[in-house]
């Protein structure tokens, strides 16, 4: 990928430099707004983006309908601990992951902030259910930054200085 060099993107460079860790890999492009599929960074450039953070992968930047959810959403509570105060979109999701769930069994879910907390509860319903201590991970696989996820990730890139790991 190309390094550019412009007005607003050298700066943003050096505010990354100065203030963002160095564990955090990044391209050289810096997003001021994106719509669908289409990226725009910070001196002009559009880009196609291949890449995208939560849902975006699966429904394009900016989609109408889920921008529209969110403000409205927002208007009446943008977050709520929930095992402090529990609120109906929350048991919505939940209700909604448990039922599209292949399987004719019942099912539950639960909403967690990140993939590692993600992959570290995974690992923990799997040892509880099967009795088993060992997991099986994919070959170059990066399952997050918590300890235990790290200890699943077969990139040295990530571990090294970090340990000891999870057995």
């Amino acid at each position: 990928m190309a390094v550019h060099t412009g007005t607003s993107t050298e700066a943003l460079r050096k505010k990354r430099d100065r203030y963002v860790a160095r564990g955090v890999a990044i391209a050289p492009i810096f997003a001021e707004r994106a719509h669908g599929a289409r990226l725009t960074d910070s001196d002009g450039r559009e880009y196609i983006a291949f890449a995208g953070g939560i849902g975006v992968l699966n429904l394009g930047h900016t989609p109408e309908a889920v921008v529209d959810a969110i403000k409205r959403q927002a208007e009446d509570l943008i977050h709520a601990c929930f095992p402090v105060a529990a609120y109906d979109p929350y048991l919505e999701v939940c209700r909604l992951l448990s039922e599209l769930a292949p399987g004719r069994h019942d099912k539950k879910a639960v909403l967690i902030n990140s993939g590692a907390e993600a992959v570290e509860n995974a690992v923990k319903v799997a040892r509880y259910h099967t009795g088993r201590p060992a997991v099986i991970t994919f070959d170059r696989g990066f399952h997050g930054r918590t300890l235990l996820a790290m200890s699943l990730a077969s990139k040295r890139v990530y571990k090294r200085g970090m340990g000891p790991f999870a057995p």
